[in-house]
């Protein structure tokens, strides 16, 4: 009898907690779950993956999401601004203050966080807020990734990628505006349509490859770098560094330096992929364990690259500017990288460094960029790299 007591007990915590009633304070919610309902899912999401693995999200897609998440809100959403209540919503759980937001804004905004915040704290004010945010740290901080991923618009169409193609040209993108799937691509005035769901585009005479090195894995939010090649008939063009990211997103480095309270500023395991080039052949170098560090005296960013197979670099980027100088370190072997491409000059050889750094707010989370170095007799090192804080 005892044992059939317990068993009906068991039975009844099953249930209530498998029913669809509202989730206590504290509930994590991961990628929109609710308990009772099924994971918030954008199919938009991963195909644009195929391609890159930047946020991307435009306006059609956040108010798609905010709507689903606003479901059961029982307040006045007559005339409301779903990306104003994001954008909000962001804010407070970035840890910001509601300040002078629109009244209007802020219970759906606490909505949009977390069902438990807006009971506990709808209508209460700042206070009840911070002490909200104090005690749900993990909610909070899975209810903010969510919100960066699904409800915050950044439309890719809007980001810029510098390559370093013989014409110097930028990278594009466009989308659909009803999805925000990526249609196309375009380099200076050339445009490829995406062809079905993958990685590459055509214009009908061309094949261009969209490569991203930076993996899933590697995090990078609002920046990408790797390469890219055209394919013409049968004959398959260069590989073509780029790196680049949300305009919107990228930090200033007077910003960086104003704000900085140490002397320096690290990102260490980030990777790196180049070509070098002869008068004869191209070779393809790569790299991990990359490190970049901003200093905050000078200004400048100093890259340190240990190709496999071939030298370390340190590039040393001047303060607001791309030149930079180049030291090379001789690897332990002789391998035949080095005897294709070494370089004339081993210690403060001129170059060009173009470095961005990206992050949510006022403090970089990482960074991507290029390096370029020529030999008078036309040698030339190009590389793309990225990197997390």
């Amino acid at each position: 009898m005892k044992h059939l007591s317990y068993l009906v007990f068991v039975g009844l915590v099953l249930v209530a907690c498998s029913g669809g009633g509202t989730p206590s304070v504290g509930t994590i919610h991961r990628d929109g779950f609710i308990p009772g309902t099924k994971p918030y899912a954008d199919s938009v999401i991963k195909q644009n993956q195929a391609v890159t693995n930047m946020l991307i999200t435009n306006t059609a897609q956040a108010e798609k999401y905010i709507t689903s998440k606003l479901v059961g809100y029982s307040g006045n959403t007559s005339g409301l601004d779903k990306i104003d209540v994001a954008n909000l919503a962001i804010k407070i759980a970035s840890g910001g203050e509601i300040g002078d937001a629109d009244a209007g804004l802020v219970n759906p905004a606490l909505y949009l966080i977390d069902t438990g915040l807006y009971s506990a704290c709808a209508n209460q004010g700042e206070t009840c807020i911070s002490n909200w945010r104090d005690n749900n740290s993990g909610t909070l901080k899975n209810a903010l990734g969510n919100l960066q991923r699904y409800a915050e618009v950044l439309d890719i169409k809007t980001a810029n990628f510098t390559t370093l193609s013989s014409e110097n040209v930028n990278l594009t993108f466009s989308v659909n505006d009803s999805t925000g799937a990526i249609e196309s691509i375009s380099v200076g005035d050339n445009k490829y349509q995406r062809v079905g769901a993958t990685n590459t585009f055509n214009n009908g005479s061309e094949l261009l490859t969209y490569k991203s090195a930076a993996g899933a894995d590697m995090g990078l939010r609002y920046s990408d770098f790797g390469y890219y090649n055209i394919t013409d008939g049968a004959t398959v063009g260069p590989d073509i560094m780029f790196a680049g990211g949300y305009g919107t997103k990228q930090i200033a480095e007077s910003e960086i330096k104003k704000n900085m309270t140490d002397e320096t500023m690290s990102f260490r395991g980030g990777a790196a992929i180049g070509t070098l080039t002869n008068n004869q052949n191209t070779e393809s170098i790569s790299a991990n364990n990359v490190s970049l560090v901003f200093n905050k005296n000078d200004g400048s960013s100093v890259l340190t690259v240990p190709f496999t197979d071939w030298y370390t670099i340190t590039a040393t980027k001047d303060f607001e500017s791309t030149n930079a100088t180049i030291d090379f370190s001789e690897p332990a072997d002789d391998s035949k990288l080095v005897d294709m491409f070494t370089p004339s000059t081993l210690t403060g050889a001129l170059g060009n460094m173009n470095v961005g750094y990206y992050g949510p707010s006022g403090t970089p989370t990482e960074a991507t960029g290029t390096v370029q170095y020529t030999e008078p007799d036309g040698m030339k090192m190009d590389v793309a790299f990225g990197i997390k804080k």
